[in-house]
């Protein structure tokens, strides 16, 4: 007889919301006890120790725990060094979600039985042999294609052959794409489906390695891969989303850009409201879920073109409220230092960069952006070499001052 075991398999408890969400917590934060996490969460303390052992099975090598001196209470959170990890750890919590009974007909059996043909068939066709094999009626028609034009289509795995048919798309040589997946699979939106796709090759270590992979971005594979698909169909999306002042709140916007921060890593995306008639920037790590919709009514280009113009004014994500602020500084350049020239040019989102007439050795960098407050952060660096100051914003440029006479007094 089998010897019973208490072995977790991995597999998700839970919804994989509310598991993303405690395991950012855990991540970005880790201060917080279960009683915290509940009462923040307004879930209950069973939900909390779900996913508490979730992250336990994910997250074993890396998952830490301290104590509160005092409360003597036990906080698990995450602390990891990417250098060390050539795939990033956090994708396991995608790669443990399970499957529903329609899933599990619709990728294995269609996979399966598109694999023995070599013409196209019908949803008639599926449906006939599906029935033929299993006497049930498990393969409905109209969740098939559904199915199909959600999931299997937008995948690339399955493609159209004509009216009504479907077929494979041409199968690819994997292991002769193993750099490109190892490289993508870390760097861009939804990295995870190309770890899924590394999993069916041998292991093998990355010759790539980064100074800045924000592999918290992780957990918000499935809301970004929504946001694309959504862009690339010119659809409008339904966003339910964490505010400060107001909490959940829905949203009906039309999505256009999805930026990303290079100092933390934070995602954003810029979308239009079409009841509004003004573009809004969302926190990735806010959106609690995502629908797509159907295909917006409004003109996407003529937004399109309309983000174009107020892109060229925006330093980081903020829109401002509509009023240009003109930003200036001088900074010395000795002979030698191109250097600071060429950072001046790589670094700057808008603007332009000149010599100051008359002065060698003075180089100005001016711009017109809505929000100042985000260029303060990088005018900050060149703080030993910046020889004047101007914005059009007086009081603006008082804070600013202000904020480097603070900065003396602490260190001086």
């Amino acid at each position: 007889m089998a010897e019973k075991t208490n072995e977790y398999n991995g597999c998700l408890k839970g919804s994989i919301e509310q598991a993303r969400d405690y395991a950012r917590e855990s991540f970005v934060y880790g201060l917080k006890t279960k009683d915290e996490l509940t009462e923040e969460f307004h879930v209950s303390a069973r939900t909390v120790e779900k996913s508490t052992q979730n992250m336990g099975d994910w997250f074993q090598e890396c998952l830490q725990t301290r104590v509160i001196k005092e409360s003597r209470k036990h906080v698990k959170y995450i602390s990891l060094d990417c250098r060390n990890y050539s795939v990033n750890p956090l994708y396991k919590m995608w790669k443990a979600c399970s499957f529903t009974t329609n899933e599990i007909v619709f990728f294995f059996f269609l996979l399966d039985y598109l694999t023995k043909k070599e013409e196209p068939v019908s949803l008639a066709e599926m449906h006939d042999t599906y029935y033929f094999m299993h006497r049930s009626d498990g393969f409905q028609k109209s969740s098939a294609k559904k199915w199909l034009e959600s999931k299997g289509l937008p995948s690339g795995i399955i493609v159209k052959a004509g009216r009504g048919k479907y077929s494979l798309a041409p199968s690819v040589a994997l292991s002769e794409m193993r750099d490109l997946l190892q490289y993508y699979s870390k760097i861009a939106p939804g990295g995870v489906i190309g770890s899924f796709i590394l999993d069916k090759l041998d292991a093998c270590k990355s010759p790539f390695g980064f100074k800045q992979h924000y592999i918290g971005q992780a957990f918000d594979c499935e809301v970004i891969c929504s946001i694309l698909l959504a862009i690339r169909d010119d659809c409008s999306v339904s966003l339910h989303y964490l505010t400060r002042s107001k909490g959940e709140i829905e949203a009906n916007v039309l999505p256009v850009k999805i930026l990303s921060s290079t100092q933390n890593g934070r995602q954003y995306l810029i979308a239009w409201d079409e009841n509004s008639k003004r573009f809004f920037n969302y926190r990735l790590d806010r959106i609690k879920t995502i629908t797509i919709l159907d295909s917006s009514s409004a003109d996407v280009g003529k937004i399109h073109e309309q983000y174009r113009q107020i892109e060229k004014h925006m330093w980081g994500v903020s829109l401002g409220d509509g009023e240009i602020v003109h930003v200036e500084f001088c900074v010395k350049v000795e002979e030698d230092e191109a250097y600071i020239i060429n950072r001046l040019y790589r670094e700057m989102r808008c603007g332009t960069v000149e010599p100051v007439p008359d002065s060698p050795g003075l180089v100005k960098f001016s711009a017109d952006v809505y929000d100042a407050h985000e260029m303060f952060p990088w005018i900050r660096t060149f703080i030993c070499r910046i020889v004047s100051l101007k914005i059009s914003d007086h009081e603006l440029e008082k804070h600013f001052w202000e904020a480097i006479s603070d900065m003396y007094d602490i260190y001086f």
